[in-house]
């Protein structure tokens, strides 16, 4: 009996009817359909017969404060949530916190675009569904890391289709479905091997349908972002200090 199962709503990838089961056809259609996460398919003998549509009033955080703005919006209604007490878990369980950082150290927050929740930990970036949290999968960047945003800016962003991410001189295109780098842009201003500058702020903007938009970024000189993590010096919560001085764009 389906309504006597305990599941979430638009969690599932795929739902599959198995035409031989006995039983009323359209209410396991209809609870079916619910499981199941935009893109999501329904299958019934064999064929894929629905495919779930995109969440009204839905929006993506591309960037660390919602989109490229600042704003701390993704365009979502969060289908008029007023509260936590409005809300529901949707799932719980990996990576956990063994991925991660302390949290003092002020490391850019996670992204979540295209379905797909990235998020870094010590060294890597990590890709989960996101109305599951499945890992997708994950990739291993040893010079990524970036501390004390609250001073700098993040050095990623995302929109449906891919990450970007910054690596010292060089911003990685990271597929975000299969987590393959597929282009790498240097940074602003350094026109030979040498490393001159290094990326700082980067987001992506004017995507509309049948404009890819554009990546925006500026350039800092190398070794500016801050870099240590470990020790409460470096949980960057000062008011005073190295630790508290700005980390500013030239190019």
């Amino acid at each position: 009996d389906p309504s006597q199962m305990q599941l979430p709503a638009l969690f599932a990838n795929a739902a599959v009817l198995d035409p031989r089961t006995e039983g009323d056809g359209a209410e396991s259609s209809a609870w079916a359909k619910q499981l199941l996460q935009p893109g999501g398919v329904y299958v019934v003998a064999y064929a894929v017969v629905w495919t779930a549509p995109p969440i009204e009033g839905a929006g993506d955080w591309g960037h660390m404060y919602g989109s490229a703005d600042n704003s701390s919006f993704g365009g979502e209604s969060i289908a008029g949530a007023a509260s936590t007490d409005d809300l529901e878990v949707q799932w719980v369980g990996r990576p956990g916190p063994r991925y991660q950082s302390d949290r003092q150290t002020r490391k850019p927050a996670p992204l979540a675009a295209g379905g797909r929740l990235y998020m870094q930990g010590l060294w890597r970036i990590i890709c989960c569904d996101q109305y599951n949290g499945t890992i997708l999968w994950s990739i291993e960047l040893p010079e990524m890391m970036r501390w004390n945003v609250t001073r700098d800016s993040a050095n990623w962003c995302a929109d449906s289709d891919y990450l970007y991410v910054a690596v010292l001189d060089e911003m990685l295109k990271i597929d975000g479905k299969t987590g393959e780098i597929v282009e790498r842009f240097r940074a602003h201003g350094n026109r030979t091997a040498e490393r001159t500058w290094d990326w700082g702020y980067v987001a992506r903007a004017g995507q509309t349908e049948g404009n890819p938009g554009v990546l925006l970024g500026s350039s800092v000189k190398p070794s500016t972002s801050f870099s240590d993590w470990w020790g409460g010096a470096n949980w960057y919560d000062q008011t005073d200090g190295a630790s508290a001085a700005k980390v500013a764009s030239d190019v």
